[in-house]
Protein backbone atom coordinates (compact mmCIF):
# COMPACT_ATOMS: atom_id res chain seq x y z
CA UNK A 1 0.00 0.00 0.00
CA UNK A 2 1.17 3.65 -0.29
CA UNK A 3 2.08 5.95 2.44
CA UNK A 4 -0.64 6.94 3.93
CA UNK A 5 -3.43 7.45 1.46
CA UNK A 6 -4.85 4.31 1.85
CA UNK A 7 -4.34 2.85 -2.00
CA UNK A 8 -2.32 -0.08 -2.90
CA UNK A 9 0.71 0.55 -5.65
CA UNK A 10 -1.42 -0.45 -8.86
CA UNK A 11 -4.42 1.93 -7.70
CA UNK A 12 -1.84 4.81 -7.41
CA UNK A 13 -0.56 3.73 -11.00
CA UNK A 14 -3.99 3.68 -12.20
CA UNK A 15 -4.62 6.94 -10.96
CA UNK A 16 -1.46 8.80 -11.81
CA UNK A 17 -1.99 7.48 -15.52
CA UNK A 18 -5.54 9.01 -15.36
CA UNK A 19 -3.74 12.33 -14.29
CA UNK A 20 -1.26 12.13 -16.90
CA UNK A 21 -4.18 11.12 -19.89
CA UNK A 22 -6.09 14.20 -18.57
CA UNK A 23 -2.96 16.80 -18.89
CA UNK A 24 -2.16 15.10 -22.62
CA UNK A 25 -5.61 15.75 -23.44
CA UNK A 26 -5.60 19.07 -22.54
CA UNK A 27 -2.04 19.75 -24.08
CA UNK A 28 -3.38 18.30 -27.26
CA UNK A 29 -6.22 20.26 -27.44
CA UNK A 30 -4.27 23.51 -27.00
CA UNK A 31 -1.91 22.64 -29.39
CA UNK A 32 -5.34 21.82 -32.15
CA UNK A 33 -6.33 25.17 -31.01
CA UNK A 34 -3.48 26.67 -31.71
CA UNK A 35 -2.87 24.70 -34.69
CA UNK A 36 -6.21 26.03 -36.11
CA UNK A 37 -5.98 29.88 -35.34
CA UNK A 38 -2.85 29.61 -37.37
CA UNK A 39 -4.52 27.83 -40.05
CA UNK A 40 -7.66 30.29 -39.97
CA UNK A 41 -5.16 33.13 -40.42
CA UNK A 42 -3.40 31.79 -43.34
CA UNK A 43 -6.90 31.44 -44.84
CA UNK A 44 -7.84 35.15 -44.04
CA UNK A 45 -4.40 36.52 -46.38
CA UNK A 46 -5.45 34.03 -49.17
CA UNK A 47 -7.20 31.38 -50.18
CA UNK A 48 -5.20 27.99 -50.51
CA UNK A 49 -6.05 24.18 -52.31
CA UNK A 50 -5.99 21.53 -50.25
CA UNK A 51 -3.29 19.64 -51.11
CA UNK A 52 -0.99 22.93 -50.29
CA UNK A 53 -2.79 23.58 -47.07
CA UNK A 54 -2.06 20.20 -45.63
CA UNK A 55 1.85 20.57 -46.44
CA UNK A 56 1.83 24.19 -44.64
CA UNK A 57 -0.06 22.14 -41.93
CA UNK A 58 2.56 19.28 -42.19
CA UNK A 59 5.62 21.74 -42.21
CA UNK A 60 4.10 22.94 -38.93
CA UNK A 61 4.18 19.69 -37.60
CA UNK A 62 0.92 18.87 -37.19
CA UNK A 63 0.05 15.07 -37.01
CA UNK A 64 -1.86 13.55 -39.50
CA UNK A 65 -5.13 13.43 -37.07
CA UNK A 66 -4.69 16.98 -36.21
CA UNK A 67 -4.49 17.83 -40.20
CA UNK A 68 -7.58 15.27 -40.96
CA UNK A 69 -9.79 17.33 -37.99
CA UNK A 70 -8.71 20.80 -39.19
CA UNK A 71 -9.00 20.15 -43.33
CA UNK A 72 -12.62 18.53 -42.66
CA UNK A 73 -13.81 21.56 -40.62
CA UNK A 74 -12.89 23.84 -42.71
CA UNK A 75 -13.92 22.48 -45.74
CA UNK A 76 -17.35 21.68 -44.10
CA UNK A 77 -17.67 25.32 -43.14
CA UNK A 78 -16.22 26.39 -46.30
CA UNK A 79 -13.34 27.59 -44.92
CA UNK A 80 -11.12 25.94 -47.55
CA UNK A 81 -12.23 25.83 -50.85
CA UNK A 82 -11.17 23.85 -54.04
CA UNK A 83 -13.34 25.91 -56.61
CA UNK A 84 -12.57 29.29 -54.89
CA UNK A 85 -8.82 28.75 -55.03
CA UNK A 86 -9.69 28.07 -58.71
CA UNK A 87 -11.41 30.84 -59.32
CA UNK A 88 -8.72 33.37 -57.68
CA UNK A 89 -6.17 31.16 -59.58
CA UNK A 90 -8.17 31.29 -62.71
CA UNK A 91 -8.67 35.49 -62.03
CA UNK A 92 -4.75 36.06 -61.23
CA UNK A 93 -3.54 34.54 -64.67
CA UNK A 94 -6.15 36.38 -66.57
CA UNK A 95 -4.87 39.73 -64.86
CA UNK A 96 -1.36 38.47 -65.84
CA UNK A 97 -2.15 38.24 -69.48
CA UNK A 98 -2.26 34.52 -69.61
CA UNK A 99 -4.67 32.71 -72.02
CA UNK A 100 -6.43 29.77 -71.05
CA UNK A 101 -3.84 27.00 -72.50
CA UNK A 102 -0.92 28.37 -70.20
CA UNK A 103 -3.60 28.88 -67.23
CA UNK A 104 -4.31 24.99 -67.57
CA UNK A 105 -0.88 23.70 -67.84
CA UNK A 106 0.08 25.76 -65.02
CA UNK A 107 -3.08 24.12 -63.02
CA UNK A 108 -1.61 20.83 -63.81
CA UNK A 109 1.54 21.65 -62.42
CA UNK A 110 -0.19 22.68 -59.15
CA UNK A 111 -2.20 19.02 -59.28
CA UNK A 112 -5.29 21.24 -59.26
CA UNK A 113 -8.61 19.62 -59.52
CA UNK A 114 -9.89 19.86 -63.14
CA UNK A 115 -13.20 19.62 -62.53
CA UNK A 116 -13.61 22.60 -60.34
CA UNK A 117 -10.74 24.45 -62.70
CA UNK A 118 -13.33 23.63 -65.70
CA UNK A 119 -15.86 25.21 -63.36
CA UNK A 120 -13.82 27.55 -62.53
CA UNK A 121 -13.23 29.11 -66.10
CA UNK A 122 -17.20 28.57 -66.01
CA UNK A 123 -17.49 31.27 -63.72
CA UNK A 124 -15.72 33.94 -64.77
CA UNK A 125 -16.20 34.68 -68.77
CA UNK A 126 -13.47 35.81 -70.38
CA UNK A 127 -13.21 37.06 -73.79
CA UNK A 128 -10.40 34.71 -74.63
CA UNK A 129 -10.09 36.66 -78.24
CA UNK A 130 -9.67 40.11 -76.26
CA UNK A 131 -7.37 39.03 -73.59
CA UNK A 132 -5.34 37.79 -76.45
CA UNK A 133 -5.31 40.95 -77.83
CA UNK A 134 -4.92 43.10 -74.93
CA UNK A 135 -1.91 40.75 -73.89
CA UNK A 136 -0.57 41.55 -77.40
CA UNK A 137 -1.43 45.75 -77.15
CA UNK A 138 0.66 45.49 -73.91
CA UNK A 139 4.05 44.49 -75.28
CA UNK A 140 3.93 45.70 -78.56
CA UNK A 141 1.33 48.33 -78.69
CA UNK A 142 3.87 51.03 -79.86
CA UNK A 143 5.44 49.08 -81.57
CA UNK A 144 3.11 48.00 -85.05
CA UNK A 145 4.21 45.06 -87.23
CA UNK A 146 6.08 46.80 -90.64
CA UNK A 147 2.82 45.72 -92.59
CA UNK A 148 3.51 48.03 -95.49
CA UNK A 149 3.66 46.39 -98.96
CA UNK A 150 6.01 48.37 -101.46
CA UNK A 151 5.53 46.26 -103.82
CA UNK A 152 8.61 44.76 -105.90
CA UNK A 153 10.74 47.57 -104.03
CA UNK A 154 10.40 45.63 -100.46
CA UNK A 155 13.71 44.16 -100.32
CA UNK A 156 14.66 40.35 -99.05
CA UNK A 157 16.04 41.68 -96.41
CA UNK A 158 13.08 43.43 -95.16
CA UNK A 159 10.60 40.58 -95.72
CA UNK A 160 13.30 38.45 -93.90
CA UNK A 161 13.41 41.00 -90.95
CA UNK A 162 9.69 41.27 -91.19
CA UNK A 163 8.73 37.17 -90.85
CA UNK A 164 11.56 37.04 -87.96
CA UNK A 165 9.71 39.63 -85.71
CA UNK A 166 6.40 38.16 -86.65
CA UNK A 167 7.92 34.63 -85.41
CA UNK A 168 9.39 36.13 -82.41
CA UNK A 169 5.83 37.78 -81.70
CA UNK A 170 3.64 34.62 -82.36
CA UNK A 171 5.82 32.54 -79.95
CA UNK A 172 5.62 34.83 -77.37
CA UNK A 173 1.87 34.73 -77.63
CA UNK A 174 2.19 30.63 -77.58
CA UNK A 175 4.19 31.11 -74.38
CA UNK A 176 1.36 33.33 -72.77
CA UNK A 177 -1.05 30.38 -73.40
CA UNK A 178 -3.17 31.60 -76.58
CA UNK A 179 -3.79 29.00 -79.21
CA UNK A 180 -3.33 30.04 -83.20
CA UNK A 181 -7.09 31.37 -84.21
CA UNK A 182 -6.41 34.09 -80.68
CA UNK A 183 -2.86 34.95 -81.62
CA UNK A 184 -3.68 35.67 -85.29
CA UNK A 185 -6.91 37.63 -84.01
CA UNK A 186 -4.46 40.06 -81.80
CA UNK A 187 -1.93 40.70 -84.50
CA UNK A 188 -4.00 41.54 -87.15
CA UNK A 189 -3.28 44.95 -89.07
CA UNK A 190 -6.74 46.41 -87.84
CA UNK A 191 -6.33 45.74 -84.20
CA UNK A 192 -2.74 46.96 -83.96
Amino acid sequence: MGKGSGMSDEQNTQVQSQTDSKALSQETSKALNKLRSTALAWLGRQEYYEAKFRQKLKDKEATEEQIELIVGEFIENNWLSELRYCEAFVRSRIAKGQGKIRIQADARQKRLDQDYLIQAFDNIETDWFEQALQTYNRRYGDKPLDNSDDGFEQTQEKRLARAKEKAKRMRFMQSRGFNQEQTQFAMAPNNE
